[in-house]
């Protein structure tokens, strides 16, 4: 508990004196902001005071901007009181804000309804101010944000060939809850901050480019899988980032680590495997090896991918459409 006390010892503090002091309670205790408290040690009284937060962290000794928040806290108006409280833990919930700043719940609300409308906090999502809405004060989220921006611009620096950051680990770098995040990075995206892709998010201006080299070396890739349409050749494939990339571009589909096809030749063999289902009730690897005139290979991975995408779905050894 942090609070303001005063010693009774008139040897080492002068009449009046007070000091912030943090107060380490053998057990728990029900106190909220204003309360008063009186230090008693070995039958005397040593001194008192009052609670100003009931919620403390660990503070540096005469820290000046947490002395300065502790002095908003006792003598601020609500406003600025309810400021500071989502400015010690934010993202901060609506009725851990409100305890912390011991103020009527519908008080509160009105209060950071206002402060909402000026800008000065920012509630996640679009539910109305009351219990499970987080907020941010105005500067807490633009921290936020230029933190999204420097996680991302590192990624990216890292990873230049990929199209962005896993949205798991870009969540886990900014150090949010699994809930939190889900709020936050609608708004990121609404903002300009980052765009979403999928499931990674990236800088918006981010494109992968390759270089001369890896460029050659993707086109010369692309121009064997455009030769053997439907048996690509799959000792000769280019790095896992460049693969990626024409994955990611659209210019090839890749059915499993070692089978990619051509975007048209793909396209084309789903097209013909969908007319032959719609004709035949269901097809079998069988079917589809001798359909292309290509080996079990290809036509086993080929399927097995279209059951991933929810295309087709596999009764005993044939496939019907979903």
């Amino acid at each position: 508990v942090l609070g303001k006390l005063r010693l009774l010892d008139k040897d080492t503090v002068e009449p009046g004196d007070w000091a912030w002091a943090q107060l380490k309670l053998d057990g728990q205790l029900a106190v909220v902001k204003g309360d008063y408290f009186v230090v008693r040690g070995g039958g005397d009284t040593l001194g008192g005071g009052n609670v100003v937060d009931p919620y403390p962290k660990r503070h540096r000794r005469m820290h000046a901007s947490t002395i300065e928040r502790l002095v908003v806290m006792e003598h601020g108006s609500d406003r600025e009181v309810l400021l500071k409280s989502i400015e010690v833990s934010e993202p901060a919930e609506f009725g851990a804000v409100v305890q912390r700043a011991n103020l009527p719940p519908e008080q509160a609300k009105v209060e950071l309804m206002a402060l909402a409308t000026e800008g000065l906090v920012i509630p996640l999502g679009h539910n109305v101010m009351g219990p499970g809405v987080v907020l941010y004060s105005v500067g807490g989220w633009n921290s936020l944000s230029d933190k999204a921006r420097q996680t991302l611009t590192a990624y990216h620096s890292q990873f230049p060939l990929k199209k962005g950051a896993p949205k798991e680990e870009f969540r886990s770098r900014l150090g949010l809850a699994t809930p939190v995040f889900n709020s936050v990075l609608p708004m990121l995206v609404e903002q300009g901050v980052l765009a979403e892709d999928g499931t990674s998010v990236r800088l918006q201006e981010h494109a992968p480019k390759l270089s001369v080299e890896q460029e050659r070396m993707a086109n010369g890739y692309v121009d064997a899988l455009k030769k053997n349409s439907y048996s690509p050749p799959t000792d000769s494939m280019p790095p896992e980032d460049v693969l990626s990339v024409l994955a990611d571009s659209g210019e090839i589909v890749r059915v499993s680590e070692s089978v990619a096809f051509s975007k048209n030749a793909y396209e084309d063999m789903v097209s013909k495997i969908r007319a032959h289902i719609t004709d035949k009730g269901q097809i079998t690897v069988a079917d589809v090896r001798d359909l292309f005139d290509t080996s079990r290979k290809y036509a086993l991975a080929l399927m097995e991918y279209l059951d991933q995408q929810r295309v087709t779905r596999r009764v005993g050894d044939a496939r019907v459409l979903r």
